[in-house]
């Protein structure tokens, strides 16, 4: 748990060893032990919009019929992930010898599109090691799950730390067992359930859903006689061969927790300082691709919004295509917002076609007429551009980050939203 000072460093307390205190929150996301530094990692994402295109005539022609679009949420290219292949040095080598990896790595493609723009990388391998052999001195050692376990047995999932309690106790007694004593005792257990279900490419199908024990989790086992050689020899063989279930497949790797006085360290802190954009025609080109992902951003929100219209909407194709005219060219946009609003008073004259519709539509329980003229908040205003784009490159080109009073942002949302607003109108009086 960490707690924010005055002075806008962060004070951590281990309840591992300490009782919760009024102001500290916990700490979330993804984070390695080195020493005593919790150093916190994150996985950098992309959102791309891509033309929808079912069926064989939309895949011939390579557009979609109807306008629709869908967006994809990718790994950024550019990062790099570690991991480690776990066994006998043998059966190792043996393994590097038939995959026949070249020395600078081989091509793979992974995840979903990925033979399209998505999931090309770079894989490579390192030289075997000999893992290390984790010794603890003293009575008690804590353990963290660096990988979710699945219990041997399950019994209605683990949803309470007794629960969790009673799988480390089952893991004691092993132990116990492969030891020769019987004085090894379950302490302490700070454990979180998690629902897992990997997608197997073979089957093509997911596995059933399962419950597990989160990475992350830890618990003490305390023996009274003291850790020695031989017993952390043996306690180190369970934590890099797995407990649980599907070990082969990961699960259940357990690591020595001797984390005693933890300080929070941001990635970023380790990371060489990076460059500043110092070229005007390379900060014009970055602000407007963040605005371009901004506005991209604004129109997936107005096709998403559609499902929010309620009312006579098989009946208002041709209102939509009235309001789409009254945006006029895709220029002056600084003044879209008023002078649409100034054209449609003017159409909305009492008994006229327009007004009836209209009147006939609302979107989230305010009428949709409402919204237009202004009187009632913009639909997007809620959405957080931080979000969608780097806060440090912004600073550093000196773009500021546009609000729901931007010109262009009404204009692009309300575009998007009345073009497939007819196109949803034309669905639905096809089906009445």
């Amino acid at each position: 748990m960490a707690e924010k000072n005055a002075d806008g460093t962060e004070e951590l307390l281990d309840i591992l060893l300490h009782e919760p205190k009024p102001g500290f929150k916990a700490i979330k996301g993804f984070a390695v032990a080195e020493g005593n530094r919790i150093v916190t990692a994150s996985v950098k994402k992309q959102i791309k919009l891509h033309m929808s295109r079912f069926g064989e005539e939309e895949r011939l022609s390579g557009r979609s019929l109807d306008g629709g679009i869908f967006n994809y949420e990718a790994v950024e290219a550019g990062q790099e992930f570690a991991g480690y292949v776990i066994g006998e040095k043998n059966d190792l080598e043996l393994l590097l010898k038939n995959i026949d990896v070249p020395k600078g790595g081989m091509d793979c493609r992974i995840g979903r599109s990925k033979f399209t723009e998505y999931g090309h990388c770079r894989m490579s391998f390192g030289k075997t090691e000999t893992l290390p052999v984790e010794r603890k001195a003293g009575n008690i050692v804590y353990l963290r799950l660096e990988t979710p376990w699945l219990p041997e047995h399950q019994t209605g999932g683990l949803q309470m730390v007794q629960s969790a309690k009673e799988v480390v106790e089952a893991f004691a007694g092993n132990l116990n067992q492969a030891l020769g004593c019987t004085d090894i005792k379950v302490g302490t257990v700070i454990a979180k359930a998690e629902n897992t279900a990997n997608f197997v490419s073979i089957w093509g199908m997911r596995r059933p859903e399962e419950t597990a024990l989160s990475a992350g989790s830890i618990f003490a086992l305390e023996k009274p006689s003291g850790w020695d050689t031989d017993s952390n020899a043996i306690l180190c063989q369970f934590l890099y061969r797995g407990v649980g279930r599907r070990t082969e497949e990961g699960f259940g790797q357990l690591r020595i927790w001797s984390v005693d006085k933890p300080v929070l360290w941001e990635t970023g802190k380790t990371c060489s300082a990076r460059k500043h954009v110092e070229s005007a025609k390379a900060k014009e080109i970055a602000k407007s691709i963040l605005r371009q992902r901004i506005i991209n951003r604004v129109r997936l929100q107005a096709k998403e919004d559609l499902q929010y219209v309620n009312g006579k909407l098989a009946e208002a194709t041709h209102s939509f295509a009235r309001l789409e005219s009254m945006l006029g060219e895709r220029k002056d946009l600084d003044k879209a917002k008023e002078r649409f609003q100034k054209k449609l008073l003017e159409e909305l004259r009492e008994g006229s076609v327009l007004d009836k519709r209209l009147q006939n539509l609302t979107f989230r329980g305010r009428e949709l007429k409402e919204i237009l003229l202004g009187e009632a908040p913009l639909p997007y205003a809620g959405l957080n551009f931080k979000e969608e784009i780097s806060p440090e490159l912004a600073e550093d080109i000196g773009y500021i980050l546009p609000d729901s009073k931007d010109g262009a942002l009404f204009y692009e949302y309300w575009l998007w939203f009345f073009r497939h607003g007819r196109k949803e109108a034309v669905r639905r009086k096809g089906k009445n």
